[in-house]
């Protein structure tokens, strides 16, 4: 067991160079995927797990978990989440690619999909939205080290947004100051 699996700020690696960020994700050791489901509540807001798996992506050699809530009350409205550890190898080349994706600033429609790149909150975002369809996906890094992917089903972009925030995402920010 790792011992900087400690819950820290991530603000002490201002100014820090983007080498050196995948210096430390590639010297990381990825959390298992029992792990990263231990992070994961049974319950936020209105919304109940209903699935919980890991290692999907782990003939890739990243570590994720990916869980499946339902509204409590109305039953159709879902969202699949999924968190990727950006530690080690491969976990590190996936938040490089990740990162590049989401640099620049980016809006696009295109019926009956919108997508834009934007910054939401201090983070930077990738979101799609259909219009024949109730369905919104979410895209973004969190802690600089896991790639969170939401996808959510008859919900409005604003009843997402409260999932995230709701979500204990406070769990996956874990020290990565680097010298």
């Amino acid at each position: 067991m790792e011992s900087q699996k400690s819950i820290t700020s991530d603000a002490g690696d201002i100014g820090v160079s983007e080498k050196n960020k995948k210096r430390y994700l590639l010297e990381k050791v990825p959390l298992t995927g029992e792990e990263l489901q231990s992070w994961v509540p049974p319950i936020v807001g209105d919304f109940k797990r209903i699935s919980l798996d890991n290692g999907l992506q782990e003939e890739m050699g990243i570590s994720s978990v990916r869980s499946k809530f339902q509204h409590e009350q109305e039953s159709e409205k879902l969202i699949l989440l999924e968190i990727m550890d950006g530690a080690g190898e491969m976990g590190a080349l996936l938040i490089e690619k990740s990162q590049e994706k989401l640099k620049d600033d980016f809006e696009e429609h295109s019926l009956p999909e919108r997508t834009e790149i934007s910054e939401h909150q201090e983070f930077r975002v990738l979101e799609k939205e259909w219009t024949n369809l109730p369905r919104t996906y979410l895209e973004f890094i969190h802690s600089k080290r896991f790639l969170i992917k939401i996808q959510a089903q008859n919900l409005a972009k604003e009843e997402v947004i409260d999932f995230i925030h709701r979500f204990p995402l406070e769990k996956f920010v874990l020290d990565i100051s680097v010298q």
